[in-house]
């Protein structure tokens, strides 16, 4: 189930089915970002975020809907003014939480609330293996490094972390190396192949960075051993 944005989220009247709880979730606390993927499909023009009251609103109904997997991502999320107490109000609420981001804005404040309160996983989209990739892939200069680091300092402090590469007509050139990156550090890898369509405003269109059925056939299965060491 995922939770979007507006003032008035009644969870119960839209999802809930009384014959089940409901297990999982994820929330969309903002549509900002600071990298501007091409493969994104949230117009970058967007900047939009969730009140914390609202936010609150939803994590009690998911609570009292018996939800025990929280996914909070973005946009990224650590750009929300409010990302420390809206974690820590679902910690509190919820029994596994964890976080959808790209890393590069990982700071002290952020760091010590996971060390304190220890998210289920931390799950960083990797989009690409130096400087010159990742500037291809996010239009954002010197973020490569940024990012490493960070990645670094999670792992250092046993925060469990899950890397997530979106399969693209971009990132499956170089997919190779970012996976031995993965591999040196003995980090978990997710291949990400559903890239959705790209809104423009109202409409919907066809999103070019996506690869053809046959293309994410081939490569799942030549890397079947890679899929079989995933976190899923």
């Amino acid at each position: 189930m995922e939770v979007i944005y507006g003032e008035n989220v009644d969870i119960k009247s839209i999802f809930y089915d009384k014959e089940s709880d409901l297990k999982s979730c994820f929330v969309e606390i903002t549509d900002s970002c600071n990298f501007r993927c091409s493969h994104c499909y949230i117009p970058h023009q967007h900047r939009k975020i969730i009140s914390f009251s609202m936010f609150k609103r939803v994590i009690d109904q998911l609570a009292e809907l018996g939800c025990q997997n929280l996914l909070i991502t973005g946009g990224e999320p650590f750009i929300h003014p409010d990302f420390c107490e809206m974690y820590s109000y679902a910690y509190n609420k919820i029994k596994f939480i964890s976080i959808n981001t790209n890393m590069s804005l990982l700071n002290d404040n952020i760091l010590n609330l996971f060390l304190t309160k220890k998210p289920y996983s931390i799950e960083v989209s990797l989009y690409g293996y130096d400087e010159k990739s990742y500037y291809e892939f996010t239009n954002v200069c010197n973020m490569y490094e940024k990012v490493l680091n960070n990645i670094e300092i999670i792992k250092k402090n046993d925060i469990p972390i899950l890397l997530k590469i979106p399969l693209t007509t971009l990132s499956i050139k170089y997919i190779d190396k970012i996976i031995e990156f993965a591999n040196s550090r003995c980090l978990f890898l997710k291949f990400e192949y559903v890239i959705f369509p790209q809104l423009d405003h109202l409409t919907e269109r066809c999103n070019n960075t996506r690869l053809m059925p046959k293309q994410i056939i081939n490569f799942l299965s030549k890397n079947i051993v890679t899929i079989n060491f995933c976190y899923n």
